[in-house]
């Protein structure tokens, strides 16, 4: 089924024929038309089709280099199985709160004993490590990433309906063989919905609050963001880059 982002009454909705708008309405945040639950894919206003994944990075800290090559070798592959002409994006959040990561290890051990105190104690040391680098301060971050791929199909005048069904098929393919290439480099991936990427982005920016992007500043109600975009890979990083 394809759904536009303004289907369906909202709690607030009028009693008119057309219900009221989220505000700021979803929408208006992003740039797309309809989303299609059969496959979780998005129409864009431009015409593109895309798709959003919510990834899970493998711990890497402790690899050997062998370990790192062959992981690299799988993004590479990743890369290559991209279609010509696509956009694609990794989107990365660091938030210095780390308790959405230690909260699985706190449920894990809720029963008393050796478990649940080794559990209590490895989330406290994870959630108040902190030190000085060269100058810089450090300490336990949770990240999040989204990775996003769109696609610009030649839409026809008449027919377009056997069109879409068409690109849909040919894109799901190559979504899926991307989905296999992550799970074998031990990346979690999860296809995002229309209704989760609204709570995705709900976190940043709550229903009512004032929004606006300019000059890689995004402002939500009186919260200023800024964001960092990179081209390509850096060739070397260190301990507090960012």
């Amino acid at each position: 089924m394809i759904r536009l982002p303004w289907m369906g009454r909202s709690p607030a909705a009028g009693d008119g024929a057309f219900p009221r708008r989220d505000a700021p309405s979803l929408s208006g945040l992003l740039p797309y038309h309809a989303s299609d639950s059969d496959g979780r894919l998005f129409l864009l206003r431009d015409g593109s089709l895309g798709a959003v994944w919510r990834l899970i990075p493998p711990e890497t800290e402790v690899l050997s280099q062998d370990s790192l090559g062959q992981l690299a070798a799988r993004f590479d592959d990743l890369l290559r199985l991209l279609p010509v002409g696509s956009a694609a994006q990794f989107i990365c959040w660091s938030r210095s709160d780390a308790r959405e990561r230690t909260r699985p290890w706190l449920e894990a051990g809720r029963n008393s004993g050796l478990i649940a105190d080794l559990a209590a104690a490895r989330a406290a040391a994870v959630e108040s490590f902190s030190f000085i680098h060269e100058g810089a301060p450090c300490s336990a971050r949770a990240l999040e990433v989204l990775f996003t791929l769109r696609i610009w199909p030649r839409w026809p005048r008449t027919g377009w309906r056997d069109r879409y069904a068409e690109e849909k098929r040919r894109l799901l393919e190559r979504l899926e063989a991307a989905e296999n290439l992550l799970q074998q480099a031990g990346v979690g991936c999860e296809r995002l919905d229309d209704a989760a990427l609204a709570a995705r982005l709900r976190l940043d920016v709550p229903p009512g609050d004032a929004f606006s992007a300019e000059e890689g500043l995004l402002r939500i109600g009186s919260k200023r963001r800024r964001l960092l975009s990179a081209s390509e890979l850096p060739r070397e990083t260190w301990a507090g880059m960012l």
